[in-house]
């Protein structure tokens, strides 16, 4: 799933613009969250993705822009790609696991990595956590709860993390799922946001996705 308003009303919160420079997702399948990391105002974003149609998808469709970068590999060896950059106060968004193959989940392995590179990184944002909890697919099954919870309270080190869950909906008002991200950081507390926000959520959605993309 994209970037939510709920999600994009925390980082406005509690990060200063001039902190929103670094913007990597893995998994970027149409572009929709690469299009709303630029609405945020990221600087430099960089987007890891293994499918071929689409990798040259979302080039094609953010080609006038030189802020946008997309590499071309699995998430495994994508970060490590990324990383070999100089760069620092990244925001990451993980959302590489399952779709086409419905049993690939390489969370923890992204998880194991980052956390090794967890000086470089301001905020860790990992899509479909709801999904995780509920077990109820391949890709889902094949990804462990806890060792996932334990790599994220742990994720900072020496340093106090927060970790919390920011539910949201998609699909349409008739046809709502229930979805979760789940938010790691130094000391920063994500809140959820009453139903009215969230009813303005999910149209933002559906305009996102039957509107400004197709």
């Amino acid at each position: 799933m994209p970037i939510t308003r709920i999600l994009k009303k925390n980082i406005f919160k509690n990060f200063n613009k001039d902190e929103l420079i670094n913007y990597v997702e893995t998994g970027v399948h149409q572009g929709y969250s690469i299009y709303q990391s630029l609405e945020i105002g990221f600087k430099n974003i960089i987007g890891v993705e293994k499918y071929i149609n689409y990798v040259e998808n979302t080039r094609n469709k953010f080609k006038n822009n030189n802020s946008v970068h997309i590499i071309h590999a699995d998430s495994r060896n994508g970060l490590e790609e990324v990383f070999k950059n100089k760069i620092n106060n990244i925001f990451i968004f993980l959302d590489a696991h399952g779709h086409l193959e419905i049993d690939d989940s390489p969370l923890e392995e992204e998880l194991n990595f980052l956390k090794k590179k967890n000086n470089l990184i301001k905020l860790l944002i990992v899509d479909d956590f709801y999904q995780i909890k509920k077990n109820s697919g391949d890709w889902q099954k094949n990804t462990n709860l806890k060792n996932i919870l334990k790599l994220s309270e742990s994720f900072f080190d020496g340093e106090k993390t927060s970790v919390n869950e920011i539910f949201y909906y998609y699909g349409g008002l008739f046809k709502r799922k229930k979805n979760s991200y789940l938010i790691i950081s130094r000391n920063v507390k994500f809140i959820n946001y009453n139903f009215f926000y969230r009813l303005l959520n999910d149209i933002y959605i559906y305009i996102l996705h039957k509107i400004k993309f197709n």
